[in-house]
């Protein structure tokens, strides 16, 4: 009807007049914000040109720039270079042309809310501003988000002409970046500066088991790659060369892999001519007693000086068929070192063994409640013991860790513990008479760690010599070896320890 059209016509024209007037409010407001950067940039240079700082020749401010990155970093602190660009005009055009202040880059996708492009835009940055420096690159793409499709994998493809010159590769990931993907583009990259290595794809692959441990990644070889961390599902996927390496982590992070590796590559990876750390929680190797063989000789492990082992069958193994006369630390977790499990040679030799961690003991034997006969034999093969650490993470292991405890007081052999830390807490005379001898036991004993509810009673530690430092169990401990002894600063590690202490 004619009303209709002119109601109509007249809510059109109304319509397009408010349009119109929020257009210019809007312009209006872009206007008075940018006059609002315009006055704060004023003010900063204004601020700037009178302070003590100012008067500063360019090298001495790239001097402090540097410094204040690197407390930074230690304090848990990151991009202060960003945020020193955009301090005034100066400052941005020194920080822009100083490369060390952007050859590291960092990114977490659980943490970010960026886009896929600011990402990459800042990738390339950093690249460009680092100049021919070497290279650190930090990702995480882990992530419990739905990603919709946008996945970051293009990051890696922006980093592939920079391989070269990266000193630090540290990718973790998951389902939704599998790494074998860019398996092909690593197979003939140089990368003749990489120190830093980690391929964690914590994703099973459709290529299954493998037979041989032939470097599949940097085929030309990595001459500088001294610390390496995977994990579960990586040597089904991926596999760098190893004959540099350091430091090697093979630790579970989420997947289970699917396929079994013959412990042939195990015997491979223990033989190593550099590898002096080793740390593995992953139950990949068919092991002698689970389909695997058994080795005709025994695996020298002639520079191994740290040891870290969170599955009961692998320890055995290793501890059954390796020479180590290096061997200074040994962490075990879970351990169950029961006649049940495997019986341990009885010419055991850990004489260089100085510090044993012993983590949540489980003992399961068919003959005995608790079958202490190879942890006997391991004891009685490490005379030069300095520190033990016997530990447990709950009241339901308290019979488990005093069994063992009675089992170290039941040879002779340790005599020169300086350092000692026990998780268990005494619940009555006997077990503190346990803590007394152990102490009788060791004259040169200098430092006792335990529970706090310990210090509650007086008493409690009367008969603790007055040589020896009591220490209570207050926060959490660092167990020997370090984590991965990366040339850099813990933080840049995304991950906890999966041999730490609760």
């Amino acid at each position: 009807t004619e009303d209709n059209e002119r109601i109509y016509q007249m809510q059109y024209e109304r319509l397009a007049s408010l349009m119109a007037r929020k257009a210019n409010i809007l312009d209006e407001l872009s206007e008075i914000e940018s006059n609002i950067k315009d006055i704060l940039c004023e003010r900063r240079e204004r601020v700037y040109s009178a302070s003590s700082i100012a008067p500063l020749p360019n090298e001495i401010l790239s001097t402090i720039f540097l410094e204040v990155q690197r407390n930074g970093k230690a304090n848990g602190v990151r991009a202060t270079e960003v945020t020193m660009s955009h301090v005034c005009s100066r400052w941005r055009d020194i920080a822009l042309t100083l490369p060390p202040l952007w050859n590291v880059f960092q990114h977490c996708q659980a943490r970010s809310r960026s886009s896929v492009q600011s990402t990459e835009e800042r990738l390339r940055a950093y690249l460009e501003r680092s100049g021919d420096l070497p290279f650190d690159l930090w990702i995480d793409f882990t992530t419990k988000r739905n990603l919709r499709g946008h996945r970051l994998l293009s990051l890696l493809h922006i980093v592939i002409p920079h391989l070269h010159r990266c000193r630090v590769l540290h990718l973790l990931s998951d389902q939704n970046h599998p790494l074998h993907e860019f398996q092909k583009s690593l197979a003939t990259a140089s990368v003749p500066l990489l120190e830093v290595c980690a391929m964690c794809p914590d994703y099973l692959s459709p290529l299954g088991h493998i037979e041989r441990s032939q470097p599949n990644i940097f085929k030309n070889g990595s001459p500088s790659l001294k610390y390496l961390r995977l994990d579960e599902t990586t040597l089904l996927s991926i596999r760098p060369p190893l004959d540099s390496v350091v430091c090697l982590r093979i630790e579970r992070r989420r997947a289970k892999a699917s396929a079994w590796i013959p412990n042939s590559i195990l015997d491979t990876i223990l033989s190593l001519p550099n590898l002096q750390t080793l740390s593995i929680s992953a139950h990949v190797f068919h092991l002698q007693g689970k389909g695997g063989s058994t080795p005709t000789e025994r695996i020298m492990a002639k520079k191994l000086e740290n040891l870290r082992s969170a599955d009961a069958t692998l320890t055995a193994y290793i501890l059954s068929h390796t020479s180590t006369p290096s061997l200074r630390s040994l962490t075990l977790q879970n351990f169950d070192l029961n006649e049940g499990s495997m019986t341990l040679p009885d010419e055991l030799d850990f004489l260089s063994l100085r510090t044993l961690t012993l983590t949540n003991p489980k003992w399961r034997s068919r003959w005995s409640r608790y079958d202490v006969r190879n942890l006997k034999k391991m004891i009685a093969a490490s005379p030069n013991v300095e520190e033990v650490i016997l530990w447990g993470d709950s009241n339901d292991s308290f019979e488990v860790l005093y069994s063992t405890f009675k089992a170290i007081l039941g040879v002779s052999s340790w005599t020169k513990i300086k350092r000692a830390t026990f998780s268990m807490n005494p619940r009555n005379p006997q077990e503190t008479g346990y803590f007394e001898q152990f102490v009788q036991r060791n004259p040169e004993l200098e430092l006792l760690r335990l529970p706090a509810t310990c210090f509650t009673d007086p008493k409690f530690l009367e008969w603790v010599p007055s040589r020896v430092e009591l220490q209570p169990n207050t926060t959490k401990l660092k167990l020997p070896p370090p984590l991965c002894s990366l040339p850099g600063l813990d933080w840049l590690d995304t991950e906890g320890d999966l041999f730490g202490l609760n």
